[in-house]
């Protein structure tokens, strides 16, 4: 356990918590480019619990912001652990068990950690309940029973926020409310914000095998045009 009490309660940058620095890293280089310095191999948590993990910052700025247990992974395999009673907010991508993977397996894994991607500005953030964004992988036997939530603007699933290239979602699921409070844009047609219970946004040329899931989260999206 890193922090005590009820994450409910945890507000933003709350000083008197102790912040989780994240595994591996992203350094912001210029305008949407940064530099990877990424978690490779396998994270077995031996079925063992991990609590109280609070990670806030209120900048909103997505250029240097990746968080989660991992901040980046790839070619990795996260599996066999329980994240509770934690909180991860902030701009950019943000997720429970990581804000950005590449080629990444995440197998057997339960959260209830609360995730806000706070970002207000004119790109989006992107949160998700295992994984903010992933790129190629799978996701299997995994459960997120945690809030999910964008700020002004977001791509946000109870699963994960945005998936590119080829990814696999299997026996999973999600009891976790996922609300966008965007009100800018259709959600879903006009390509603006998207909102969904396994994944927010599936970008062009993806490919993804959902099955054997379920989702029994509300989905929320304040869009002008919500569909």
């Amino acid at each position: 356990t890193i922090n005590t009490g009820d994450a409910k309660t945890w507000g933003v940058n709350d000083s008197s918590l102790k912040q989780w620095t994240p595994i591996g890293n992203w350094v912001h280089t210029e305008g949407y480019n940064g530099t990877k310095y990424p978690f490779k191999g396998t994270f077995d948590g031996c079925n063992y619990s991990i609590s109280g993990i609070y990670f806030s910052d209120n900048s909103r700025d997505w250029t240097g912001y990746r968080n989660g247990l991992f901040r980046c992974v790839e070619d990795a395999t996260i599996k066999n652990v329980r994240l509770l009673n934690s909180k991860i907010e902030g701009g950019g991508y943000q997720g429970a068990f990581a804000g950005d993977a590449t080629n990444t397996m995440f197998q057997n894994l339960y959260s209830d950690v609360i995730v806000n991607a706070l970002f207000d500005g004119s790109t989006a953030g992107i949160a998700g309940g295992i994984v903010a964004t992933l790129n190629g992988g799978e996701i299997s036997n995994c459960w997120n029973a945690g809030n999910i939530q964008s700020g002004t603007k977001g791509h946000i699933g109870g699963i994960v926020g945005e998936v590119l290239g080829t990814v696999s979602i299997s026996n999973c699921l999600n009891s976790g409310a996922v609300t966008s409070t965007s009100n800018h844009g259709n959600t879903l047609s006009e390509g603006g914000y998207y909102v969904g219970g396994f994944a927010g946004r599936l970008a062009s040329g993806c490919n993804l095998k959902l099955r054997d899931s379920l989702n029994v989260g509300t989905v929320t999206s304040f869009a002008t045009k919500s569909v």
